[in-house]
Parts: structure tokens; C-alpha cells; sequence
């Protein structure tokens, strides 16, 4: 949403002193959020590039379009990807920049570094406290940044909610595959590919994010635990292995690309369809169930003798 771009602009742009640009990717965004949005540009002229998408490009492709549009306004030290519905603590930002020059001068090469939040699988979840508005957030993650400051752990993985990317790094892997569609498993995908490169992933306990969790998928009634299905159905195919699995994968399998160009597209959909307000393909995308249901749905009121044609199909 709108109001939640400007929160995150505002709380990222007043606590970090180095120089900052947003590119903000509108995926068919209504008239109102586009407005609103239109505002914000205008108050903040120097500080936000804004493209509008007439379709949803999903997060991953979203994602890239809005780190092409930094390296052209920039280059900068450092970029970062972030959904829309987070706030980082006062400390966050500058303490996954620091944390990132810090283990590159150590030697680790660092890739990707990224915050601890309330509402994240995996490794990055931590409980700060209770509370119920920003102000309250503020001060629990101000004692909690007190207590973790300097720490950070390497892993396998990093969630895409929010992260921080070597310019290096970036240009060496690009973005995330498009493959994923609306969104989940590009993280994976984009972790896996970062590891491969040589580089190394880190959670800065310090720096804390406040994450709502899953709005996009709620705004747009996406059946969540469906697309999350479909796209761990998808990862294990380009890997080639079990999507728990992948911390494991050791090297790129044959006919995987390292690098993903950031105006990667879907090449050559084979079949597209519509399930649950989502567009997908049939072939690269949906899930062995979704593709079982839908050969179904068009043998339904056929004569039986069509069935033939698909065993015998199925069974050549």
C-alpha cells in the first residue's frame, strides 16, 4: 500500500546519513494508491523514482525492475530490495551497512546481508518484546539493537522481505528468476545462485525490521499456501533436488544459469492459464495437481474413448 511506502521511506531516509534512492515498482496499483503515490514523488522529487506497471509482475520481476532503475540513477554503495509492508528500527539500515563493510574487510565476502524481524521463517524471527504501536517498537528494538550490536551469523538462507546486496554480487548473479511468478522461492533461488558465486550470506542480529506479513498476498486473495506449493514444486525441478534441501546444492546443475539479467522475462510460456485470480503456466508453473485438475476439467463431459487418447499419450 501507499501509506506504507511513505513509512518505510521516511523511517529508512531519516536514519541513515549516506546518500539513498527509492525506486518504487506499482504493480497495477488502483487509482487510488497511484495518486497517493503521485504525491509522495512530488514531496520527495530527488528521493523517489516511481514506474507504474498496468499488470502485477510479480515480486521477483518487480524487484529486478526496481534495481535497474538504481543502477541507473546511481551506482551506489550498496543496494536493497524490500517489500512494502515493513518499518526498520531506528538502527536497522546502518547497521546492516556497517555489518556488510565490516565482514568484507574480514575477509568473508559477503553477498547479501539481512535484518532480524517479528513476523519471518527461519532464522531471521526473533521476539523483541510486546508491543502494539511505533513508539513502543522503537524503544523494545532500540534495547534490542543495544544488546546484539556487531553480531551477525552466516546461513544458508536469507528471506526476501528485506535484504542488502554487494553491487559486485549483484551485477555477478542479477536478480531474481521470473520464473516464480507473483512471489515465493525467488529468495531460495537467489540465495542458492549467491552461494554459487562464491559469496557468503549473513543475518545482522542488530538490525531489526518490523514486517506485517504476507499483505500482498491477503490485498490480492492469493491462495497462499497453494502459490507456495506451486513454487517449491517449481524450485525442485530447476534444482533438481528437494526444496529442504537446498543448503545442500553444491554446484550448478546443467542448464541452470548462475546469472538471472535483471529484464529477465518468463521465456516462452507454454500454456497460460488463470487459477485462483493468478496467471501462470501450465507447463513451467502449475503443480502436478493443478495441471492434474485442469486435464480433468477439460475431459469433463467428453466420452470416454478421450480418455484413451491421454493414457496412450501419457503412457508412449
Amino acid at each position: 500500500g501507499s501509506s506504507h511506502v511513505g513509512e518505510v521511506i521516511v523511517a529508512m531516509s531519516r536514519n541513515y546519513p549516506g546518500r539513498i534512492h527509492f525506486s518504487i515498482v506499482a504493480n497495477a496499483c488502483d487509482a487510488g494508491n497511484r495518486q497517493a503515490l503521485e504525491s509522495l514523488q512530488s514531496e520527495f522529487p530527488s528521493l523517489i523514482t516511481v514506474q507504474y506497471q498496468d499488470e502485477n509482475l510479480g515480486y521477483g520481476r518487480g524487484a529486478n525492475l526496481g534495481l535497474q532503475t538504481l543502477q541507473e540513477v546511481g551506482p551506489f554503495d550498496y543496494y536493497a530490495v524490500s517489500n512494502d509492508d515493513v518499518i526498520p528500527a531506528t538502527a536497522c539500515l546502518v547497521e546492516l551497512v556497517c555489518a556488510m563493510k565490516e565482514l568484507k574487510l574480514a575477509g568473508h565476502r559477503p553477498g547479501v546481508v539481512g535484518p532480524v524481524s517479528n513476523a519471518v521463517h527461519g532464522l531471521q524471527q526473533v521476539d523483541i518484546g510486546e508491543f502494539a504501536d511505533y513508539a513502543t517498537m522503537i524503544e523494545r528494538s532500540d534495547i534490542w539493537h543495544q544488546q546484539k550490536h556487531d553480531s551477525a551469523f552466516e546461513t544458508p538462507q536469507l528471506r526476501g522481505l528485506f535484504f542488502l546486496l554487494d553491487p559486485t554480487c549483484l551485477e555477478e548473479v542479477g536478480g531474481f528468476d521470473p520464473i516464480f511468478g507473483i512471489g515465493n522461492c525467488e529468495d531460495d533461488d537467489h540465495n542458492v545462485r549467491v552461494r554459487l558465486a562464491g559469496y557468503s550470506l549473513w543475518v545482522v542480529e542488530g538490525a531489526f525490521l518490523f514486517h506485517r506479513g504476507s499483505q500482498t498476498f491477503k490485498r490480492l486473495k492469493v491462495d497462499y499456501a497453494n502459490q507456495i506449493q506451486r513454487n517449491v514444486e517449481v524450485f525442485e525441478t530447476k534444482w533438481g533436488i528437494p526444496h529442504h534441501a537446498f543448503p545442500s546444492i553444491a554446484r550448478l546443475p546443467a542448464g541452470v544459469d548462475l546469472h538471472i539479467s535483471l529484464s529477465a522475462k518468463l521465456e516462452s510460456p507454454g500454456f497460460p492459464i488463470r487459477i485462483n485470480g493468478e496467471d501462470i503456466d501450465l507447463i513451467s508453473q502449475a503443480t502436478d495437481i493443478e495441471f492434474a485438475g485442469w486435464v480433468a476439467h477439460q475431459l469433463g463431459g467428453r466420452d470416454r474413448s478421450d480418455r484413451r487418447k491421454v493414457v496412450e499419450a501419457l503412457s508412449a
